[in-house]
């Protein structure tokens, strides 16, 4: 069982983010109603630093004597302490609530012997107001409600005993006011308070959802790599195996059940491959890697693929490029075939026996178009509507016996607008269907190009490293078909050592081993490399874990290509290709270049 063979992911990611219950999380911890209430005293000391500017200014030419003096000086630090203040909540967004009720009480006994102070030096019944303005604005500001009520309340104080100056009077006129203004106050910090309280609760609320989604995609991608882990690894020796088998002859019944093996086993990989592809667009992990490639090439490639299959069918495959599209392109070659192989696919797929499907390639200066068209069943009206969409099928008789998901051409749709493209579609029952595919392309000199697919693997000695017995014996059959000499390793350690003891025209690496795994054999391998000043020997990692955060660390660690398990032989065949015939420039010597995945 899966369990038995590695640890469960989700498991792990369980205990790594534990769920957040937003309703146990007071909303009253001091570091959540700070992170609240600094903004808002922020730009409290801002206006008060900027208003006690004012001030001073004025009071040197309203006031005079020593008057001037002390309210001059008095409010020439009531404006400084607030600007201090600002600075350090500046470079501390979030203080402690502590930090901040202090700040707050000083700005607010500053501002309060302001008023005091000018009305004790020079008396006018009318200013009596601010002390109503003080207590509203000392409400609103204040970070926690003891600090906010005991404001209101020394503001207030402050009315009552300078008013009483006045005598009746006072009560006459302004102690109905202050009152007023009281209540007013604190009904506004009251207010306030639970507005903040409702918005700290929806922080608390967002921050746990959000560790939750990372929690579920961290989770999901392990899984993931895990499930794709597992049964690659199997599949893969199920399908080498039939691939050397093929070589050797067979008895008519014996081949016919080979081949059933085969074609099973590449259907099982493919619905492997289309719902992980899915997964991964939905998510946004699937990233472009445009590189440079010959159109030409491209068409060769896909018919070689495809012309067994429609041949075996009765199905007319012809694939064209036209003369004004011939040539060398920058685009995500990988992404592009997988949408060419999806469409080719499924109209040799739904079109009978004595059909044909016609695929041409057109390309300018900055589009490339591709369009397959088949004379086949053709696609319903009501269906039409819903093709692109995952999991969606014609009609169940005729999608049951030819097979499938009914992920091909969301994943097409996905990928051509990852890409900046469109797909349309023209269809009518029983008279074929027509896919035109136009995406954004960049023309390339003919030398910026990898070899052809169709080049030759000549003699070479390869360095196989897998922990897998039956993964060994499969790669061993295959690498000795294609005519390449082989040494078998169980470990990254085994690689270092056979590097370091000869010389590999390339290496092919497994990645989940004991001891050393591939991405740090492979790191070691380059760092020997350089220290020896050795050239750099072609690494193509051959393993079950090809997600998109998956190869930009083999990329990372210096690989140049990737081979998806189950292998198929002539990805691996391309694989070697392009290690053995290119450059060491151009496979990225760096380690920093795109890396090319072959499935």
């Amino acid at each position: 069982m899966l369990a038995d063979r590695s640890a469960d992911p989700l498991a792990d990611e369980a205990a790594a983010f534990p769920r957040v219950d937003p309703h146990a999380v007071s909303a009253e911890r001091p570091e959540h109603v700070a992170r609240a209430y600094a903004p808002v005293l922020r730009w409290f000391l801002a206006a008060t630093a900027c208003y006690y500017a004012i001030i001073a200014v004025s009071h040197v030419f309203d006031e005079t004597g020593l008057t001037r003096v002390a309210l001059v000086l008095l409010a020439s630090c009531s404006c400084a302490a607030p600007f201090s203040a600002w600075l350090r909540l500046r470079r501390d967004p979030v203080p402690s609530l502590r930090w901040l009720e202090v700040v707050a009480a000083l700005t607010y006994g500053l501002f309060f012997t302001n008023v005091a102070m000018h009305e004790l030096l020079a008396f006018r019944p009318e200013r009596l107001v601010y002390f109503v303005f003080m207590a509203m604005v000392f409400g609103v500001t204040a970070p926690t409600l003891r600090v906010g009520y005991a404001a209101i309340g020394g503001a207030l104080a402050g009315m009552f005993v300078l008013g009483s100056r006045m005598g009746a009077a006072f009560f006459d006129m302004y102690a109905f006011v202050g009152l007023a203004g009281g209540f007013a106050a604190v009904g506004m910090a009251a207010i306030l308070r639970g507005v903040v309280t409702r918005e700290i609760r929806a922080r608390i609320l967002s921050e746990s959802l959000l560790l939750e989604a990372q929690s579920a995609t961290r989770a999901r991608s392990a899984f993931l790599a895990t499930v794709s882990h597992e049964i690659r690894t199997p599949l893969n020796a199920v399908l080498g195996m039939a691939q050397a088998m093929r070589g050797a002859p067979l008895p008519g019944a014996q081949a016919g059940r080979l081949d059933i093996l085969q074609r099973e086993g590449r259907a099982l990989g493919q619905i492997l491959d289309d719902i992980l592809d899915v997964v991964g667009l939905e998510a946004n992990d699937v990233r472009l890697r445009p590189s440079a490639f010959d159109l030409g090439g491209f068409a060769r490639a896909l018919d070689r693929l495809y012309a067994p299959i429609a041949r075996d069918k009765g199905v007319g495959l012809a694939v064209t490029v036209a003369d004004a599209g011939a040539g060398h392109c920058v685009a995500d070659e990988a992404r592009l075939r997988q949408v060419a192989a999806n469409l080719v696919a499924n109209a040799i797929k739904f079109t009978p026996a004595g059909g044909a499907v016609a695929v041409s390639i057109d390309a300018d200066a900055d589009r490339l178009v591709l369009c397959v068209e088949d004379n086949g069943i053709g696609i319903p009206h009501a269906v039409q509507t819903r093709i692109f969409e995952p999991f969606a099928l014609g009609d169940d008789a005729i999608t049951r016996s030819a097979g499938g998901a009914g992920l091909g051409l969301a994943i097409c749709r996905q990928l051509v607008t990852l890409m900046g493209g469109t797909i349309e579609l023209s269809s009518e029952p029983g008279a074929g269907a027509r896919f035109t595919v136009r995406t954004p392309m960049a023309r390339a000199p003919a030398e910026a190009s990898g070899p052809d697919g169709g080049a030759v693997v000549g003699v070479a000695r390869a360095l196989v490293v897998d922990d897998n017995a039956t993964n060994r014996l499969v790669l061993r059959t295959l690498l000795e078909g294609l005519g390449l000499e082989c040494q078998l390793v169980e470990s990254g350690v085994e690689a270092v050592d056979a590097l370091a003891s000869g010389a590999w025209d390339v290496i092919l690496m497994d990645v989940h081993m004991p001891q050393m795994d591939g991405v740090a054999a492979t790191r070691a391998i380059r760092a020997l490399e350089a220290r020896e000043g050795r050239a750099r020997t072609p690494i193509v990692a051959v393993t079950a874990s090809v997600l998109p955060e998956d190869i930009e660390r083999y990329e990372a660690a210096g690989m140049d290509g990737v081979v998806a398990k189950p292998v198929a032989l002539d990805a691996l065949a391309g694989a070697l290709v392009r290690a053995l015939c290119e450059p060491a420039e151009d496979r990225g010597q760096t380690g920093e270049g795109p890396i090319a995945v072959v499935a």
